[in-house]
C-alpha cells in the first residue's frame, strides 16, 4: 500500500451497540499509530498487534468521527445534548481542547494533509481550518430547503465534492467561493433512467477517482464525470477512496476489492469466510496495509496475508485511562471570588474562533488569571493584532511567556518571532533560536521549519539538514522532498542518490507534486532510475494534477517526441506554452523554438523573439544570439518579398 494523504473516515449512521461494540471509526497516522472508536470508547495502539489503550470522549460527549491530522494528533467530532463539537488532542487522546462548537450535531467531516480539516454541523455551512483548529474559515454553501451537508470529499486544496441530504451533489473548484450542481442518480430516475426504491433518499457519500464519480444514494452508483450516466454498482455494501488514490469496496459476499483510477481491479481478499452480512464502517490505508473496520474487529491485509484484530480485548493486554472532569477556573474580582466553569472557557474560545473579538476579548481577559494555555494564546493574539482591544506587543509577549512556562510550544514559537523582530523586546536572534529549539525538542514541527529556514538563509547546510531531518521524522511530506534533494546534492548530509530517491518516493506517495516531477524526469532520462517512459509520463501527469507547473515542460517534450505517449505536437506546444506563461523560465527557449520551426503552431518569428527576450532576461546566455538569428531571417524574408 502506498500512502499520499491521511485517509478520511466517512460518517456512518449511528449503530445500536450490542454485546460487542462496533468499530465505526478508524484512522492511522504517518507513524503507524492506529485509532478506533465505537462512539462511546476510543482505543489507541502503536499497531493493531500491540497493546491497546482505551479512553472515552470528553465527559458527556459521543464520538461521531475521529481522525489523525498529524502524528499522535487527533481531531474528533462529538455530539453532546444535540450540539456538535470539534476537539483536538496532541497527545493521542489523553487530553482534548474544544476548537469548534455549534448548536447542531456534526453531519460530515473530512481531513487530508493537502486540504486541511473540513466540518459541517447539520446545515449548509462548512468550517475549514489548516492549523489544527486555531483559526477557522466559514464557507457558505448555496441553501437547499430543509437540507444539510451529508458528506465532504476534497480532491485538492481547492476542489471538492459535497453530498447534500436534499438530493444534491455540489462541486467547487475554487475552495468554496462558487459551486456547481452535479446531476444525482435520483435526477436520472426522474428522467426515466435507473430506479431508486425511495425517491427521497439523500446523497450519503460522494467520491471521485480518476475520471469517475462514485456516490451512495441508497445504493452505490458510478458515472464518468464528463458524461453523467449513472450505473448501479451491484452487491457493494461499503466503498471508500483511500489516500493512495485507489477505490476499495466491500461486497455482499464479504470480499474486499481494490481498484485503480481506471476502475481496474488490482487485488481481492475475503473479509471473513462466512456468508453473514457484517457491518463495515470505515477503511484506511498506511504505507504497508489496508485496514477495514467491521463489527467489533479490524481487518488488515498487505494484499497477500490477512489478519483480524479485536481492539477492545486483544489478548487480555487492554489498558485504559480516564479523562479528568473539566476543572474549575477561579478568577478574582474587586468584591469576591467568582467560580467560572469550563463552559465560560468554551464560550470565550468559540467567540474567538468565530472572529467575534469584541465580545471574546473581555471574556478572555477575565479568564486569563487561570493558566489555561488556549485562553492565554488567544488573548495574546488579540493584543498582537489589535483585535477587540488596542494593539499591545508588550502585553502579548507577557501572555505568551506565561503559556510557554505552562508548556505551550505555540507560545515558544511566537515568542521567537518577537525576539527575532524586536517587538516590545530587545532584538535577540540567539534567544529566538533558543525558544524555537525548545519547541523543536518537544516535537513541534513549525519550530523545525523555522529553524531550517533560518539556517538555510544563513548558509549553514549542516543545521539546515538537521532540522529538515527532524521534520521528516515527524512525517512532514514537504520536508521529505527537501531532505531528498539534500541527499541528492550532498548538502549537509553525505551524498546518497539511493537514499534521496527513497525520500522522493515517500514524498511523492504523500502527494508532493515536485517529488513526482523529479521521479518522472528520472524515469524519462534514465538518470538514477532505469529508463521507463511509460512510468515517467505517469508520474509527470500526476505531478501536473498536483499543481506543479514545472512538470508541464517534461510532458510537452514527451508529446513532441512521442516518448511514453502518442506523438502530438499541438498538445506538446500547448503544455510548453502554459509552463512558460506560468513563469517556468526553462520553457521560454522551447516555446521560441516551436514558433521558429512551426512545431505544434504556425511559425511566428515575432512571438519567438518575445519568448527569447524573456529567456534572455532570465539569464539564458544563448538567447541573445538566437534573437539575432531570428531577426536576420525576418530581414531576409522581407527582402525577398520586395
Amino acid at each position: 500500500m502506498k500512502k499520499n494523504r491521511i485517509i478520511t473516515t466517512i460518517f456512518a449512521s449511528a449503530l445500536a451497540l450490542t454485546v460487542s461494540a462496533q468499530v465505526s471509526n478508524l484512522s492511522i497516522d504517518q507513524k503507524g499509530h492506529i485509532c478506533a472508536s465505537d462512539g462511546n470508547s476510543i482505543w489507541y495502539a502503536n499497531n493493531p498487534a500491540s497493546q491497546w489503550v482505551s479512553t472515552a470522549p470528553p465527559i458527556g460527549n459521543k464520538c461521531t468521527w475521529i481522525n489523525y491530522i498529524a502524528p499522535k494528533t487527533l481531531a474528533m467530532c462529538t455530539e453532546k445534548d444535540g450540539e456538535g463539537r470539534v476537539y483536538i488532542s496532541s497527545n493521542n487522546g489523553k487530553t482534548w481542547k474544544a476548537k469548534k462548537l455549534a448548536s447542531s450535531p456534526c453531519s460530515a467531516a473530512f481531513y487530508s494533509d493537502e486540504s486541511g480539516l473540513w466540518v459541517s454541523f447539520s446545515d449548509m455551512d462548512i468550517y475549514h481550518t489548516m492549523d489544527e483548529g486555531r483559526t477557522w474559515k466559514t464557507i457558505h454553501v448555496p441553501a437547499v430547503p430543509s437540507a444539510h451537508i451529508t458528506d465532504i470529499c476534497m480532491l485538492s486544496a481547492k476542489e471538492g465534492l459535497f453530498g447534500v441530504s436534499g438530493n444534491k451533489i455540489l462541486h467547487t473548484t475554487d475552495g468554496g467561493k462558487t459551486f456547481e450542481s452535479i446531476p444525482t442518480p435520483l435526477d436520472q430516475v426522474l428522467r426515466g433512467g435507473v430506479r431508486l426504491s425511495d425517491d427521497k433518499t439523500p446523497v450519503s457519500q460522494v467520491m471521485r477517482i480518476g475520471r469517475f464519480y462514485i456516490v451512495k444514494q441508497e445504493s452505490y452508483f458510478v458515472t464518468s464525470y464528463d458524461n453523467i450516466n449513472w450505473q448501479r454498482i451491484p452487491d457493494v455494501t461499503y466503498a471508500a477512496i483511500t489516500e493512495a488514490g485507489t477505490l476499495m469496496t466491500v461486497l455482499s459476499d464479504n470480499s474486499i476489492q481494490e481498484y485503480d483510477d481506471k476502475l481496474s481491479r488490482s487485488w481481492k481478499k475475503k473479509l471473513t469466510d462466512d456468508t453473514k452480512l457484517h457491518s463495515v464502517n470505515s477503511i484506511c490505508v498506511d504505507m504497508n496495509y489496508a485496514y477495514v473496520s467491521f463489527d467489533d474487529k479490524i481487518w488488515r491485509s498487505d494484499g497477500d496475508t490477512v489478519n483480524v484484530f479485536t481492539p477492545s480485548d486483544i489478548e487480555g493486554k487492554h489498558l485504559s485511562y480516564t479523562i479528568p472532569a473539566p476543572k474549575e477556573i477561579v478568577t478574582a474580582t474587586d468584591t469576591k471570588t467568582v467560580v467560572k466553569r469550563s463552559e465560560e472557557c468554551e464560550k470565550a474560545v468559540n467567540l474567538f474562533l468565530k472572529g467575534d473579538y469584541d465580545n471574546a476579548f473581555p471574556l478572555l481577559n477575565t479568564l486569563s488569571s487561570d493558566n489555561d494555555n488556549e485562553i492565554l494564546e488567544n488573548l495574546a493574539y488579540c493584543y498582537e493584532e489589535g483585535k477587540g482591544t488596542q494593539q499591545d506587543y508588550a502585553k502579548a509577549i507577557q501572555l505568551l511567556a506565561r503559556a510557554a512556562n505552562n508548556g505551550s510550544d505555540y507560545a515558544l514559537l511566537n515568542m521567537g518571532y518577537y525576539y527575532l523582530n524586536g517587538w516590545a523586546v530587545k532584538k535577540d536572534t540567539l534567544r529566538a533560536l533558543a525558544l524555537w529549539e525548545r519547541a523543536s525538542e518537544h516535537g513541534y514541527d513549525f519550530a523545525n521549519q523555522n529553524l531550517a529556514n533560518h539556517y538555510a538563509y544563513e548558509g549553514d547546510v549542516e543545521k539546515t539538514a538537521k532540522y529538515i531531518g527532524k521534520s521528516v521524522a515527524l512525517g512532514n511530506k514537504e520536508a521529505m522532498y527537501k531532505y531528498a534533494m539534500l541527499n541528492m546534492d550532498g548538502m549537509g548530509v553525505k551524498k546518497d542518490s539511493i537514499q534521496g530517491m527513497t525520500y522522493l518516493k515517500k514524498a511523492a506517495d504523500l502527494g508532493v507534486a515536485e517529488a513526482m516531477t523529479y521521479i518522472g524526469d528520472s524515469y524519462l532520462s534514465g538518470r538514477i532510475l532505469p529508463k521507463n517512459s511509460l512510468l515517467g509520463v505517469a508520474y509527470i501527469e500526476k505531478a501536473i494534477e498536483g499543481g506543479d507547473i514545472y512538470a508541464k515542460k517534461f510532458l510537452a517534450r514527451c508529446y513532441i517526441k512521442g516518448e511514453g505517449t502518442d506523438r502530438d505536437n499541438k498538445t506538446g506546444f500547448r503544455l510548453l506554452k502554459e509552463a512558460a506563461d506560468a513563469g517556468d523560465t526553462e520553457a521560454y527557449n522551447g516555446v521560441a523554438t516551436c514558433f521558429i520551426e512551426g512545431v505544434g503552431t504556425l511559425p511566428d518569428p515575432e512571438m519567438a523573439i518575445h519568448y527569447l527576450k524573456l529567456a534572455e532576461v532570465s539569464g539564458d546566455t544563448s538567447a541573445s544570439l538566437k534573437i539575432k538569428e531570428v531577426q536576420n531571417i525576418m530581414a531576409r524574408t522581407q527582402s525577398q518579398k520586395k
